[in-house]
């Protein structure tokens, strides 16, 4: 057998660092050859060092064998060899050590997959979590309309109330425009954000509804900015996304904190519905 083919084979289970240092190590200490049994062997080096018994089977016997091609045959020889072997301390600490260097390698790499897996698995729970969750708001936020609304409980909570409507298409503002102003709404149009601001920052609407895919910008952004308008002066100003998509709206980062509700297109009976309800649950906070 040669040492090369040696090596590698003890290197089953140690590692190759570890298998090398004891191979080269033992063989250090002798040039003589033996016919002893590969039992008594493996049990020799075992007594001499501690880490040995530590390797699999199949490693003990590759180190063995490779012994047994450097070891005298007779009787006196291998006599010799064992007690020049134990009788060297340092030898046997050096050997051990490297043998607990490489289990506590392998130990360190193994606690490394765990973290590696126990961080995977979190980031697929919070993910499936922020999944579940943004289905249950689209869920909520594509509901229907209140049933039962009759259209003078609506003109009661709505007579009266400024109500913005920012919306890039004309045809569809001017319709909602008509709608909530028969219902007694005093409403206001805007088909940019820009303009938007500029009726903002003179009148304190009650509602604010966006359209969340504007010609130039999001509705989420024309929204963050009305909000930080209105933070001292209009607080509590109702503000509606009125979107063909509720799910890219909700997406958004910070869409429920910018929005107090959400109504997918084109409903109008959905949105006013909406308006409804948001108006009503301010009342009942008022009235607390």
């Amino acid at each position: 057998m040669e040492k090369s083919a040696a090596i590698p084979a003890a290197g089953q289970g140690l590692g190759k660092k570890g298998a090398r240092a004891i191979y080269r190590a033992l063989l250090a200490y002798s040039d003589w050859r033996t016919t002893g049994s590969q039992k008594g062997l493996v049990q020799s080096i075992g007594s001499a060092f501690p880490g040995f018994n530590s390797l699999p089977d199949e490693s003990k016997q590759t180190i063995a064998n490779a012994l047994r091609w450097k070891i005298s045959p007779t009787k006196s020889g291998a006599n010799s060899l064992w007690w020049r072997i134990k009788s060297s301390k340092t030898l046997a600490e050096n050997i051990t050590k490297t043998v607990n260097d490489d289990v506590e390698t392998e130990r360190t790499a193994i606690a490394k997959a765990q973290e590696k897996i126990r961080l995977e698995t979190e980031r697929k729970e919070s993910e499936l979590k922020k999944k579940q969750e943004l289905e249950a708001r689209v869920k909520h936020a594509q509901r229907p309309a209140l049933k039962n609304l009759s259209i003078a409980a609506l003109r009661e909570r709505i007579t009266g109330k400024k109500v913005l409507f920012v919306e890039d298409n004309e045809i569809i503002l001017n319709a909602l425009g008509m709608q909530f102003a028969r219902l007694g709404a005093e409403v206001s149009l805007a088909m940019a954000g820009g303009t938007a601001l500029n009726h903002a920052s003179g009148v304190k609407f009650d509602v604010v509804v966006l359209d969340h895919n504007l010609l130039y910008e999001l509705g989420t952004d024309v929204a963050r900015q009305l909000r930080e308008l209105y933070k001292e002066s209009n607080p509590n100003a109702i503000f509606i996304s009125y979107s063909a998509s509720v799910q890219d709206v909700l997406e958004m980062p910070d869409a429920t904190t910018l929005f107090n509700d959400f109504a997918p297109k084109p409903y109008a009976e959905v949105l006013a519905s909406r308006i409804f309800e948001a108006l009503s649950r301010q009342e009942s906070l008022r009235q607390g």
